[in-house]
């Protein structure tokens, strides 16, 4: 897999990976148990994956495009998230099908088990 121009990945724009730094952050921050790296690396990973999915993909898409979206997403993510995208490409149908439901980011990830 090759970077682009600056270094950046197609959907890793900086400001991208700003916000999702702080996300991360505000994660360490809530009540109860922290959650592990991994929990915040599985999240960051969804979200960042759900992202470019829903920004290529309607609400009205069948669930067997959506989860080609999801497939093809992965194979340009960052290797930090190989462990998110080998979860979403586990129940990419599950994932598709919330994508149907809802363009909240957020919503999805969590709907699907990779956000607590």
């Amino acid at each position: 897999m090759m970077a682009g121009a600056a270094g950046r990945l197609p959907g890793m724009e900086t400001p991208h990976r700003q916000e999702l730094a702080k996300k991360a952050v505000s994660m360490l921050s809530h009540k109860g148990p922290p959650p592990t790296w991994t929990d915040i690396e599985m999240c960051q990973g969804c979200q960042a994956l759900m992202e470019v999915v829903i920004r290529s993909t309607s609400a009205a898409a069948s669930v067997r495009d959506i989860m080609f979206a999801i497939h093809s997403a992965c194979n340009n993510q960052p290797e930090v998230f190989n462990e998110a995208c080998m979860h979403a490409t586990h129940y990419d149908a599950n994932l598709a099908i919330l994508r149907q439901q809802s363009s909240d980011i957020v919503t999805v990830c969590k709907q699907g088990g990779m956000c607590g």
